[in-house]
């Protein structure tokens, strides 16, 4: 392609249909085949892979380090191959032991970036490490659902709130124990809410005949 393209300039060609996690696999590995006849006579070779991960599908970074594992033994054969790559996947961590991982984190006062001691990955709970290998600061779920949820905890203390609102946020919600954890609670301030009304009903009956009593006219 590069002979003919250079001779006969309305020559082209694209791979047409791919996807972008596509294109990012072939344009990996071709560049890595492109340089092997370049580092003929050299046993050693690290391979320096910066966000790796970036464009696949979660599928695709699931399988990525066994794809590298089988794949680059067939680019360099009989090289000694160390590969370094930087990457925020979890299930692309969870592939990597420990002791072969380093985590950097950006210190908010300094602004220094500084390796820290992280947690065992290897075959790890990939949630675990999305919240600890990755310094998620609050919890597993996204900012607005976060906000959303203290809300929706708020209105169920709330005795303005509507009831069938907060019921229909509840039903919404995807994780099944913090979703019967808040109908727990709301079912348990709806009948509070009841019982509170029937008292105060009692409560306004009992004035009336009081005030019938004290007045001498009670019939």
């Amino acid at each position: 392609y590069d002979k003919i393209s250079s001779y006969f300039a309305s020559f082209s060609f694209s791979w047409e249909g791919l996807s972008s996690g596509e294109s990012a696999f072939l344009s990996l590995f071709g560049r890595l085949f492109s340089i092997r006849e370049k580092i003929i006579g050299n046993n050693n070779l690290i391979l320096l892979l910066d966000e790796a991960d970036m464009l696949f599908h979660p599928e695709w970074q699931r399988n990525y380090i066994e794809i590298l594992h089988k794949v680059i033994p067939i680019i360099f054969p009989n090289k000694n191959i160390q590969v370094i790559l930087a990457t925020h996947s979890p299930l692309m961590l969870s592939d990597i032991p420990k002791q072969n991982t380093l985590f950097l984190q950006k210190d908010k006062d300094t602004g220094i970036t500084e390796a820290i001691e992280g947690e065992d990955t290897f075959a790890a709970n990939i949630f675990s490490l999305l919240r600890n290998a990755f310094f998620l600061e609050k919890c597993g779920m996204g900012e607005y659902s976060f906000n959303k949820i203290e809300w929706l905890i708020n209105q169920i203390h709330n005795p303005k709130a509507n009831p069938k609102e907060i019921f229909k946020y509840i039903d919404s919600v995807g994780d099944p124990y913090l979703k019967d954890k808040l109908l727990l609670e709301y079912n348990s301030k709806l009948n509070e809410s009841k019982e509170l009304s029937r008292l105060k009903k009692e409560k306004a009956m009992l004035e009336a005949k009081i005030a019938k009593l004290e007045s001498g006219n009670l019939s």
